[in-house]
């Protein structure tokens, strides 16, 4: 099993142990991210090798590399990871990341992968199987375990990783996704035959599943009314816009319900959050930002995840311009309001890197989220008071808007969903 991210995904350290008391399983990644694995079951790091030729291979790819059709959210995707870095890094990799979206795409990432061959070392003769948990952790790795002539399966780990990555395979054996329409999207986006895409259910919304089943956590904890922000936005000069879309929901929010307050939930991964000074000065605004601190790694525990969810139950409405929690809080009854504000002055440059609009028009979120037809998406800045209003005063009109989201990613099992990894749809 090749694994990525494994100190942020809660799902794929219980999928790693549903595994492995099934099956003898071996995770493969690099080094460092091994250790954090508690896991009972052989930890193998990647043995690989940096020749000339790799270096100048993956460095190529790097601005060569082909896209995804929905190259908005690569961008997007590609902004995120420059977070963490210092301001003058973060200059040099954002001058990088420009050139890339500029220069012409002239290598399959299946080109990439035969010009591997050699560089990755790691023993794998053993191995019966691979499993592979998008984003993919190491070209080189992939590129030895296919030459090796093993069966390579790949889940297709969130809905927006078919729009966003570019590490997609040609030779993977079976494709493994949430539902029919992320199905459609690795067809069109990534040109990959649907003969070998498969639906098996979603690990992240697993959790909802087991939430729904338990009165106990679904009681309610805040006896207070309130509305609910979830933030999307996890590159700082982005956030920075989103943070004044949210001075506007809870301006808008004091008009029409002053005893109703706006509670928000900052990025989890967003470090740099001084921009959100002013909106602590609101009267009726408070933030649910408890669970980013004393963590030891980037993931949260599953009392916070339901508390999360019970917060999402139990608000008057979720309101979010692009976020999975959207996604989730479809399936509650608390309408979800979409924000897609074209009049409104998000104070950055129209059209650039950085404009949240970005954000806002992914794929995903224009494929899934932005429906025409329902109320929940507004689009104008003088019609966010009326809606919320008309929202508080009759909630049941916006609740189609849930139901047709919800209807097309049915819920299972996190037992059900590792199931149907190992033996197919």
């Amino acid at each position: 099993m090749v694994i990525q991210h494994y100190d942020a995904r809660n799902d794929v350290r219980e999928l790693v142990e549903l595994l492995a008391a099934k099956h003898d399983v071996v995770l493969f990644a690099d080094e460092r991210m091994l250790r954090g694995v508690l896991a009972p079951c052989e930890k193998r790091p990647f043995k690989q090798r940096l020749r000339p030729s790799d270096r100048f291979w993956l460095q190529a790819w790097n601005f060569f590399g082909e896209l995804p059709a929905s190259r908005n959210n690569f961008l997007v995707t590609e902004l995120f990871k420059l977070a963490p870095l210092s301001h003058a890094r973060r200059a040099i990799a954002f001058a990088r990341l420009w050139l890339r979206m500029r220069l012409p795409s002239l290598m399959s990432f299946d080109f990439l992968l035969d010009r591997l061959v050699g560089s990755d070392m790691t023993p794998v003769d053993d191995i019966d199987r691979f499993l592979v948990i998008t984003e993919l952790s190491s070209p080189r790795f992939l590129s030895r375990a296919l030459r090796a002539g093993k069966r390579v399966d790949a889940y297709v780990y969130s809905w927006d990783h078919a729009c966003k990555h570019a590490t997609f395979s040609t030779r993977v054996y079976r494709w493994l996704v949430w539902h029919d329409g992320i199905t459609d999207d690795l067809v069109d986006l990534q040109r990959l035959p649907r003969e070998r895409i498969f639906a098996v259910g979603s690990t992240q919304l697993a959790y909802i599943y087991e939430y729904l089943g338990d009165p106990e956590l679904r009681e309610r904890r805040v006896p207070q009314r309130y509305v609910y922000y979830g933030c999307g936005v996890g590159y700082p000069e982005m956030a920075r816009q989103e943070a004044r879309l949210i001075g506007l929901v809870a301006e808008a929010l004091q008009d029409v319900a002053p005893d109703v307050a706006l509670v928000v939930r900052p990025y989890p991964m967003l470090a740099e959050t001084d921009f959100f000074e002013t909106l602590h000065k609101r009267p009726n605004l408070r933030f649910d930002d408890d669970y980013r601190s004393g963590r030891k790694d980037r993931s949260l525990s599953r009392e916070a995840i339901f508390e999360r969810l019970n917060l999402q139950e139990h608000a008057e409405a979720f309101v979010h311009c692009g976020t999975t929690m959207g996604l989730e809080g479809a399936y509650f009854d608390s309408p979800v309001l979409f924000l897609d504000l074209e009049d409104f002055d998000y104070a950055d440059e129209k059209g650039g890197f950085t404009d949240l609009r970005r954000f806002i028009h992914q794929y995903h979120n224009e494929r899934y989220m932005i429906r025409d037809g329902y109320p929940n998406v507004v689009r104008r800045s003088r019609h966010l008071s009326a809606t919320l209003s008309s929202l508080l005063a009759d909630p049941n009109r916006f609740r189609a808007y849930n139901r047709s989201l919800a209807a097309d990613i049915p819920l299972r099992a996190l037992t059900d969903v590792v199931d149907r990894l190992v033996d197919g749809a």
